[in-house]
């Protein structure tokens, strides 16, 4: 947002019609964490009735934004660490040996039923995680970033990004949408609301944040709780209580718009994402700034893998990113009104 002489410049206009030639201004950039107003994050939320309500009505033709699709069995660990690996939804043989003891896990979420032979996205993660940390991303966020950069020759295309999508339709069955569960109670927490619009609500990588304060209690998941969420249901990782190994599962369904090779596990059997629904990239999923900034963004969110650090990792991401474009729009503003003067 640009303040010139305390007043917020409109969206469409120039710098140059809110300076007169003949007096100096100050220009102040305010950095938004979206590209929404404050005044208007509610009428983005969608909210759905609580789980207990609609649970006690027959409300077909009610969307929901999670369901709660029953409990699974974990296997013992073997401290398997996948993420968004390829395989083909129905087919067993599309997955590796080493991870097949959790093929009885993605038989349970039902809704697959629905993508047989399309192209899921497994993720396992067995590790110990200290008291106080999250063994995943904290913080409020949906799995959709929003807006990536697409780079195309010397441009960059921003475009929305799908992680699953997911729909009820009905009301009664699951299409598309992300499954997933954890073997510690109170360690994973989400909100029975959908945010719209995430292109232009999401702050980095999916951050929402900024809307914690307007979602009111959201619902700690249970121990072997699966549950089924959309793209944009907000959720977040938590701290645990005390120091205990995690096993987290999670499957992405088909509706993957893009899939970061740097930070995805190939599968050995060949299955790779299909190019009609996904787009392989290769370039660095934090490069929004460009090579160098890129580089650092990379080189310490890879330093917070540290679990001693995990809970610092998305909130410490997010100021940098929020303080580079500050800078940015600074200079811009700055550039802006040099212009001016000179006219």
């Amino acid at each position: 947002v640009l303040l010139c002489r305390g007043q917020e410049v409109a969206d469409g206009s120039s710098l140059r019609e809110a300076v007169s030639a003949d007096s100096p201004a100050m220009v102040n950039v305010t950095v938004m964490p979206c590209a929404v107003k404050p005044s208007e994050y509610e009428s983005y939320i969608v909210r759905y009735l609580p789980v207990q309500d609609t649970m006690s009505l027959r409300r077909r033709g009610m969307k929901k934004a999670y369901v709660s699709v029953g409990t699974v069995q974990f296997p013992p660990p073997s401290g398997i660490d996948i993420n968004m690996m390829p395989f083909i939804i129905g087919d067993e043989a599309s997955i590796p040996e080493e991870y097949k003891h959790y093929w009885p896990l993605i038989e349970q979420c039902s809704g697959l039923k629905h993508q047989q032979g399309q192209v899921g996205f497994l993720t396992i993660q067995e590790t110990r995680v200290d008291a106080g940390n999250a063994q995943r991303r904290p913080g409020l966020h949906l799995e959709t970033p929003g807006l990536v950069m697409r780079h195309g020759g010397e441009t960059e295309v921003p475009m929305l990004a799908h992680w699953g999508e997911g729909d009820t339709r009905a009301g009664d069955s699951l299409y598309g949408g992300i499954y997933m569960a954890s073997n510690i109670s109170g360690s994973s927490e989400v909100w029975n609301a959908q945010i719209k619009n995430p292109e232009l609500m999401c702050g980095t990588l999916g951050d929402m944040e900024h809307v914690r304060g307007l979602l009111g209690e959201g619902q700690s998941l249970d121990a072997n709780e699966l549950v089924w969420i959309t793209d944009t249901t907000p959720h977040e990782s938590l701290p645990l209580q005390q120091e205990a190994l995690r096993q987290y599962f999670r499957v992405v369904t088909s509706a993957v718009s893009v899939w970061y090779e740097r930070h995805s596990t190939k599968n050995r059997l060949g299955i790779v994402p299909d190019p009609v629904l996904t787009e392989i990239v290769k370039d660095d999923k934090f490069a929004t700034w460009g090579p160098a900034a890129a580089k650092k963004d990379r080189e310490e969110h890879e330093r917070r893998q540290d679990p001693r650090l995990a809970g610092l990792m998305w909130w410490t991401l997010n100021s940098m990113m929020r303080s580079r474009a500050q800078d940015s729009k600074l200079e811009r503003g700055r550039q802006e009104v040099a212009s001016a003067e000179g006219e």
